[in-house]
């Protein structure tokens, strides 16, 4: 059998198997993954036929911003392929406070690619690639 999840705004919609032993993460109120969209999905028993598949784990990570699981594997050949040569269209940074630094969050390409930046102990780390 199959759970189906369809947005409440848009035309995102997705199903899961009832027998995913991660089914419970999917309780509540589930934001929907699509970008820009402020929605949140609701579950149905009506059979949608254009939902597309997703574990209930892949599921919850795209309705948290975790995205797909191929987003977060990003190799040293994979990220130097992304970047060189590309050219920026936005920056999201964040201004410390009485601080002459900054935090950057993303850098979003002409392509709509973002790669998404976290801090670790090592210097800037890319966690994701989105397009």
């Amino acid at each position: 059998m199959k759970r189906y999840f369809k947005c409440e705004v848009c035309s995102f919609s997705a199903f899961i198997a009832v027998v995913d032993p991660e089914l419970g993460l999917l309780q509540g109120n589930i934001r929907c993954p699509s970008k820009d969209c402020s929605g949140s999905l609701l579950a149905t028993k009506t059979k949608i036929k254009e939902a597309k598949f997703y574990s209930a784990r892949a599921l919850w990570d795209l309705s948290v911003g975790l995205g797909k699981k191929e987003d977060s594997w990003i190799p040293e050949a994979r990220l130097k392929k992304i970047l060189e040569g590309a050219v920026i269209k936005e920056i999201e940074v964040v201004e410390l406070e009485g601080k002459n630094r900054c935090i950057i969050n993303n850098i979003t390409l002409s392509d709509n690619t973002v790669v998404h930046l976290a801090s670790s102990t090592h210097g800037a780390t890319v966690y994701k690639v989105t397009r």
